[in-house]
């Protein structure tokens, strides 16, 4: 009994340090951010599709950057500069993707999926109501 009781705590902390960790992208949606790629890419994908964002996602983290480069030639992937500005409209924390929609460069005004993990260094924001006067 002693074991089990152990067994739950340790599952109930797990549980809540991974629900930590979603919510720094949760508090995303609605916010102003820059879409940031590895250091080093001048350019990076935005999925017009899911399924094209789980491709972006699985060649960014284990492909290297020359498989990386030929899925951006697909036609369902429009080629931004890293660092380009966006706002946050929807978060899919377990499938590691976000919604975005771009606000500068020559895509302005459209949007797509990029890896969640394109959006760090975002979580200080403002949310897109508070800058517009």
């Amino acid at each position: 009994m002693h074991k089990l009781k152990v067994l739950l705590i340790v599952f109930i902390f797990l549980f809540l340090v991974c629900l930590k960790g979603f919510g720094q992208y949760a508090d995303l949606v609605g916010k102003w951010v820059k879409i940031n790629g590895p250091l080093g890419w001048r350019i990076l994908g935005v999925a017009l599709d899911e399924n094209t964002c789980d491709e972006l996602i699985l060649m960014s983290r284990h492909a290297g950057r020359i498989n990386f480069d030929k899925t951006l030639d697909s036609f369902n992937v429009l080629r931004i500069k890293n660092h380009t500005h966006a706002v946050v409209i929807e978060v899919k924390l377990f499938e590691g993707k976000a919604k975005v929609l771009l606000l500068s460069g020559m895509y302005e005004g459209m949007s797509g999926w990029v890896p969640l993990e394109w959006l760090d260094g975002n979580q200080e924001r403002p949310a897109l109501a508070k800058t517009i006067p």
